[in-house]
């Protein structure tokens, strides 16, 4: 594998333990894991919302479906209309 100093497209790598950085480096380092890490979170947000969108639209279809099919199913039943009424007077 080629050494990757000589390239400026590539950073270096930095062992924390054996190498001396300074306050400074040492608080951007922290603040950078803490945007990566809000970053991420972002993204596992945005995917989950997404997810659950459509969880919800096919859930909100299968209710509609089935309630749609309950009323067309009951409007079409005949059975009342030859029922008679054991109480109606006889004229």
């Amino acid at each position: 594998m080629a050494s990757d100093k000589g390239n400026p497209e590539v950073m270096q790598k930095v062992d924390l333990k054996t190498e001396k950085l300074t306050a400074t480096d040492r608080e951007y380092i922290k603040k950078m894991t803490q945007f990566q890490k809000s970053k991420v979170h972002e993204l596992i947000r945005a995917r989950s919302a997404r997810r659950n969108g459509f969880i919800a639209v096919g859930l909100a279809s299968l209710v509609i479906g089935v309630y749609g099919y309950s009323i067309y199913a009951v409007s079409q039943e005949s059975f009342l209309d030859d029922f008679e009424d054991p109480n109606k007077p006889k004229s």
